[in-house]
């Protein structure tokens, strides 16, 4: 015999809405972070492509941002996520943010000072992929651990589709990224 259906959906559905998403913890961030924007969070199932927050700064301006998570240099942006910032190139934005351990099976190492490879926190282009048998990575925002962020423009959506993170962002780091986020005119 077996169990009903109703218990085996519900527990689905709550460990679905449990599990945090690294989009998620990059909003936990940018909420977190003492700044003058007023962040609102587009929860929209119904209209594909719109941007994750609203924002609105002390110049009193609205905008959105996208934000993303990458293990790579590649930006994966839906169809509809790359028609809205075409529509809507000025008073869009897209924060990436990508993992330090980029890539399953592979953690982050650095050069030593005595040349060889030591595991390290360094800042993250010092970093070099070594794939490490039976490590899997965990993914996600690491509480502790700073990630490179990078902010562009929804202008430059279809370049940063075609050359990912290669693409030159306005700003890099969380605390530039909010700087011109704030000071947006």
């Amino acid at each position: 015999m077996s169990t009903p259906l109703f218990p085996q959906l519900f527990y689905v559905i709550v460990h679905f809405k449990n599990m945090a998403k690294p989009e998620a913890k990059l909003y936990k961030t940018i909420k977190n972070y003492p700044s003058s924007i007023s962040w609102n969070r587009i929860e929209n199932w119904a209209i594909p492509g719109i941007p994750d927050l609203l924002g609105y700064n002390k110049n009193q301006k609205f905008f959105t941002l996208e934000l993303k998570w990458t293990k790579a240099d590649k930006v994966r942006l839906s169809p509809f996520q790359v028609a809205f910032h075409k529509k809507h190139p000025e008073g869009s934005f897209i924060l990436v943010s990508r993992s330090l351990e980029r890539g399953t099976g592979t953690t982050v190492l650095q050069k030593s000072n005595s040349g060889g490879l030591a595991r390290g926190r360094a800042h993250p282009e010092n970093f070099s992929p070594v794939p490490v048998p039976g490590r899997r990575d965990r993914g996600g925002l690491e509480r502790g651990r700073a990630h490179p962020i990078f902010l562009y423009k929804g202008s430059q959506v279809l370049d940063l589709v075609d050359l990912g993170l290669k693409l030159e962002p306005i700003a890099t780091g969380l605390e530039s990224c909010i700087a011109v986020l704030e000071s947006y005119k």
